[in-house]
């Protein structure tokens, strides 16, 4: 995928977060018209770059037979210098 697709996916996401406070992956998937998992791909980039942190977990989802806490993200606030 290109930088500058991944990069507005990561802005879309940070939005999503900072407006709506911690959500899990499907949720945020389904206010963005996205799949869980590549939300969940794009949390991880914007947890990498410290934009985003692991909140918790959520009840547990159910598909495919897997059941595993889904993890809710939330923005890390901006920091002041």
């Amino acid at each position: 995928m290109p930088a500058s697709r991944n990069a507005e996916l990561d802005a879309r996401v940070l939005e999503v977060l900072r407006e709506r406070g911690p959500q899990t992956p499907s949720a945020i998937g389904r206010v963005l018209g996205l799949g869980r998992l590549g939300v969940r791909g794009v949390l991880g980039r914007l947890q990498y770059r410290g934009l985003a942190r692991v909140a918790g977990t959520a009840d547990t989802p159910r598909g495919w037979g897997i059941e595993a806490p889904e993890r809710i993200r939330e923005a890390v606030p901006p920091t002041i210098e």
